[in-house]
């Protein structure tokens, strides 16, 4: 007999089971006309896409800001950091002009003779002249302004030279605590005179006249003016009394200072020329032979010393 098919009433759907949803949920059935897997790298494109706008969004907002706003360059930091040590230095502001003024305006009395020595000074006043003789080694005289030499009496002349000035007399050597050999050292007088030079003054004046320049040296080229007796002819004594006093009194002009020396030895020039070459770029002036004056604005008689061989950088200039 045909059995006919039963119907069965269709069972309700079982609750699911809240475990079983957390362990596992199932993905939905592709729909028949789609490749299994499509739909879900669809919807990953979907999220990618905002992502992306975003991310774009958010680079060309940081590149429209002004770069000079986020980075400070090298040379304007350095700047603003010099501009701040010079002003705590001085206490005054930075500015260059500012800094000079101040220079000229101070006065000369109240520097010691050592800051024009070692040209610590500036150069804003002429007519001065001092010395500076509290080392026990030697005596250092400095003089700016109209200054000229005389070969035949031994002696700097200092125009118009500051009101009250006094000669001095020096013996530029390095050994001032014995008596004995400093007796042997040319001596030189430096001698102010008040007034400026006259070209039209009479000979009785004292001999204005005969002091005309002979040779006038460049502006801003001074005159160092040391004896090489003494010792010299002794190695040992040629560099602790001479050379390395020498050094430490020049260095600072660069090349730019002529040496005048007394009781001059050719032998020595010979010896020591690959020396002196480094520390002038001028001509030996030789003080006694030389009859010719010689003019210059600036000029230190004797030589400066820090002790026996010895250069101490802490008293050095500049």
């Amino acid at each position: 007999m045909m059995q006919l098919p039963q119907h069965h009433k269709p069972s309700k759907p079982s609750a699911p089971s809240c475990c079983s949803s957390w362990i596992r949920r199932s993905p939905p059935s592709s729909p028949p006309h789609k490749k299994p897997g499509g739909g879900g790298r669809s919807r990953y494109a979907c999220r990618l896409v905002p992502l992306l706008v975003l991310t774009i969004y958010s680079v060309v907002t940081v590149l429209r800001i002004p770069s000079s706003s986020l980075v400070v360059t090298t040379a304007d930091s350095r700047v603003e950091r010099r501009e701040d040590l010079e002003a705590l230095k001085t206490h005054l502001p930075s500015n260059q002009n500012s800094l000079e003024a101040r220079e000229e305006t101070r006065s000369v009395a109240s520097l010691p003779c050592s800051a024009f020595i070692n040209g610590e000074a500036g150069y804003g006043e002429e007519g001065v002249m001092c010395c500076d003789r509290s080392h026990y080694r030697s005596d250092v005289c400095y003089l700016r302004g109209d200054v000229r030499t005389d070969p035949s009496t031994s002696s700097v002349l200092l125009y118009n030279a500051p009101r009250g000035s006094s000669p001095e007399k020096v013996r530029p050597y390095t050994r001032k605590f014995e008596d004995s050999i400093m007796s042997t050292i040319d001596e030189v007088t430096i001698l102010p005179v008040a007034g400026a030079y006259n070209a039209s003054a009479s000979a009785g004046d004292g001999g204005t006249l005969r002091r005309r320049c002979d040779v006038r040296h460049p502006r801003g080229v001074p005159a160092v003016v040391f004896s090489t007796g003494g010792y010299t002819g002794n190695v040992y004594h040629e560099f602790s009394d001479g050379l390395i006093p020498l050094f430490i009194t020049a260095q600072r002009f660069a090349g730019e200072v002529v040496f005048v020396v007394l009781e001059y030895h050719y032998w020595w020039l010979g010896r020591y020329g690959a020396v002196l070459e480094r520390l002038t770029n001028y001509k030996i002036v030789d003080f006694r032979y030389d009859r010719r004056v010689h003019c210059f604005d600036e000029m230190i008689v004797g030589l400066r010393i820090h002790g026996e061989l010895v250069v101490d950088p802490k008293l050095m200039p500049n």
